[in-house]
């Protein structure tokens, strides 16, 4: 029966195994890195969908929400043709006729032509032949997302030229936007990922070259931003 046999390693079999061995750490790097983007996405995903409930919850909490009056009655034809049946129409005879294709006849005094009937379907009170349509409204509000695209890009312009060194770096200069600025928290988390898309064309160095990790950096950034009394 044969024993195990003791074999030194010649200086070839030393070389090709710390090639192994640096090519193995390269792989945990990797998978570290991977690891940790990974995490902060996935975090990313949790704080957006609780920025969500949040918001369903002071509805539910207010037993309702204000919304744009036109967008729970009407659409947009709709709304036109209600605006049509106010005023007054481009087809529409002159103000003081005594006729148009779209209202009808006059029904005021004829020999007193200043006396108007109150009910005259062109002259009298409120007659929509008489009344020209308001001018149009100022633009609308702008939407969330508009908001968030918009104060995203507001970093990246803030940055002046400025690629970050590394998640972690990127994830401190958001945090002192963010103080300087003072977005309002429930949009930080979109705003976080919305400005890193806009920077993803840049690479920026694997996590763990020589800063903490990012998930970690990331997590305290989010403490540090999250007023007194909102942890629970």
């Amino acid at each position: 029966m044969m024993g195990d046999a003791f074999v030194k390693l010649t200086d070839e079999d030393r070389s090709e195994m710390a090639k192994q061995m640096a090519r193995h750490w390269t792989v945990v790097e990797d998978l570290k890195a991977k690891k940790a983007r990974d995490s902060k996405a996935t975090q990313e995903d949790i704080d957006e969908e609780l920025e969500e409930i949040g918001r369903l919850c002071r509805v539910v909490n207010a037993d309702g929400e204000t919304r744009d009056q036109l967008s729970l009655t009407f659409d947009q034809v709709q709304a036109a043709e209600k605006l049509a049946e106010l005023y007054r129409r481009a087809e529409c005879t002159p103000v003081d006729d005594r006729w148009c294709a779209v209202h009808g006849a006059c029904t005021c005094n004829q020999e007193t032509p200043d006396v108007h009937d109150p009910a005259c379907a062109l002259h009298g009170v409120d007659a929509a032949h008489a009344k020209d349509a308001p001018l149009p409204e100022p633009a609308g509000i702008p939407s969330e997302d508009d908001e968030i695209q918009a104060t995203s890009r507001a970093f990246v312009d803030w940055l002046t030229g400025t690629v970050p060194e590394s998640v972690n770096h990127t994830n401190r200069l958001l945090t002192e936007f963010f103080q300087l600025t003072e977005v309002p928290q429930k949009r930080r988390g979109r705003v976080r990922k919305a400005a890193k898309a806009l920077l993803g064309d840049a690479p920026l160095p694997p996590a763990g070259a020589g800063a903490g990790d990012p998930a970690e950096d990331e997590a305290d950034d989010v403490a540090r931003e999250t007023p007194a009394g909102d942890a629970a």
